[in-house]
């Protein structure tokens, strides 16, 4: 097969840039618009995670006994097996209220369960801060 090459003026090239230009000019503003927009809303779901996550932490250890030191990084999940059962002596026992044991399983259930809830938000937080830094370094 023959290849065939029209020579083309400088000229034309030059209109036909500014032609396309003009012509793409609006929808690539659009789409600008668009992705900022995008970027701005991913960075606030990012902000209100982070938030959430702080606020749950401290919740959680506002519930968890003043005793139990945590670090600067914030506070450690050690799950219910591998915590040690505090003692408490007889005048202590006797200002706890009465609490069935089926109580007492529903509570810890619940600890539980606004543990594995913590522990989602600061993956989706993470999750939502990593994509928002794709989206800047996008920019």
């Amino acid at each position: 097969p023959a290849q065939h090459f029209d020579l083309v003026a400088e000229q034309e090239i030059v209109r036909a840039k500014e032609h396309l230009a003009a012509e793409i000019a609006p929808q690539l503003h659009e789409l600008i618009l668009r992705a900022e927009a995008a970027v701005e809303k991913v960075e606030r779901r990012a902000r209100a995670a982070k938030n959430r996550v702080q606020q749950a932490s401290a919740k959680l250890e506002q519930q968890q006994p003043s005793s139990r030191s945590t670090t600067t990084t914030g506070p450690t999940f050690i799950p219910t097996a591998f915590r040690p059962t505090p003692a408490l002596s007889a005048e202590a026992t006797k200002s706890l209220p009465d609490v069935s044991e089926a109580q007492l399983n529903q509570l810890r259930a619940q600890v539980e369960a606004a543990r594995r809830r913590k522990t989602m938000l600061d993956e989706r937080a993470k999750q939502l801060e990593s994509e928002a830094d794709i989206l800047a370094a996008c920019q």
